[in-house]
């Protein structure tokens, strides 16, 4: 790991032939060479790192590689919520595809579909002005799987 924070691996005894996978496995404490800002299983479909590739003849090639996150939970979690005036928009983490549903009583009723694990926002909108404080129900249907549940409770303020 250089000062400017770039990992690099160098294999100095690969025999020049084409591979087609590269698994690199680190320690998962405290003081693991990599770590990680944020949650990586809400973003796991979107992971790619910058991959620089040097032959032995100097020939390089520059990609984009997908990474792939092992050990996530196959559960739905609030990564954030937030209320403005009338709305109330929530962002949640499916583990694969399936609807996201979300309902609660004053509440319009949203839900979206996802094709797989990733972050959906969901925007319900208050029926009636005034103070309200909403329990909302989260129902998660997976494509394949047991149905999952999660509550969160909002506050709209006059």
């Amino acid at each position: 790991i250089s000062p400017q924070g770039i990992t690099s691996t160098t294999f100095k005894a690969v025999p020049d032939q084409p591979f087609t996978s590269f698994e690199l496995s680190f320690p998962e404490k405290q003081y693991s060479a990599l770590a990680a800002n944020g949650n990586l299983c809400s973003e796991a479909s979107k992971l790619k790192m910058p991959t620089e590739f040097v032959a032995q003849n100097g020939l390089k090639i520059n990609e984009s590689t997908p990474i792939s996150v092992t050990g996530c939970a196959p559960a739905i979690y609030v990564t954030k919520h937030s209320v403005k005036g009338k709305v109330a928009t929530i962002t949640v983490s499916v583990p694969s595809a399936g609807k996201l549903t979300a309902t609660g009583k004053g509440l319009s009723k949203a839900s979206a579909t996802a094709t797989g694990a990733k972050t959906v926002t969901l925007v319900l909108n208050q029926k009636k002005p005034g103070k309200l404080k909403a329990d909302i129900k989260l129902t998660f249907t997976p494509a394949k799987g047991k149905k999952q549940s999660k509550s969160l409770t909002v506050e709209f303020k006059k």
